[in-house]
């Protein structure tokens, strides 16, 4: 029965990402090739696409709501784990990529001072020159923090998310970026 409601409460999700105004999606303004290695990779600089938001509190709700996503998710695929039910997990793994490509694109808006200039300096991937608003990796990090927690997701993709708390912490100033990314490994959100 918890299956069945969590279930139906992910496409309540999906139904309210899918029915919110066009100013208020992401908007895609480029892409990171897929030519580093990402054990490596220098904050804002994952591959794949980058997005830009109306503002940062509507970066921030989007990414609140990934994060719940993914708790949601991590539910979901418990509960077909122990009852055995393969199809579940694999229906959701691309609730699971998608979710994640779509919180790591926002990172550079959150965490660039000028994102057209962040744009433009992608192809050499130095990192991000001018950090922005205190705002953007206050509203990042809980997010970062929960994704990174989450088992499912690849090791070299929560080490870079955590990479990205420690940005924030080191960059900004946010010193509970730190702490959340120091949080002991063994200690998964499910």
């Amino acid at each position: 029965m918890l299956k069945i409601d969590s279930i139906a409460l992910d496409r309540r999700f999906v139904k309210w990402q899918d029915s919110r105004m066009t100013e208020f999606k992401p908007t895609v303004i480029g892409h990171i090739d897929d030519r580093q290695d990402k054990l490596n990779t220098v904050v804002g600089y994952w591959p794949g696409k980058i997005d830009t938001y109306f503002d940062l509190y509507v970066a921030g709700v989007w990414n609140i709501f990934r994060a719940a996503r993914f708790l949601l998710t991590a539910i979901i695929i418990e509960l077909a784990d122990t009852l055995g039910d393969i199809e579940t997990r694999l229906d959701h793994m691309h609730t699971i990529n998608s979710t994640l490509d779509d919180m790591v694109a926002s990172i550079p808006y959150h965490l660039a001072d000028n994102l057209q200039a962040f744009m433009s300096e992608v192809t050499t991937g130095n990192g991000i020159s001018e950090p922005g608003k205190l705002l953007g990796g206050l509203l990042l990090m809980h997010p970062l923090y929960v994704a990174s927690r989450m088992p499912f997701l690849p090791h070299k993709t929560r080490e870079y998310l955590r990479q990205c708390l420690l940005w924030i912490g080191s960059h900004m100033g946010l010193g509970q970026a730190t702490l959340l990314a120091n949080v002991s490994e063994d200690r998964q959100i499910s």
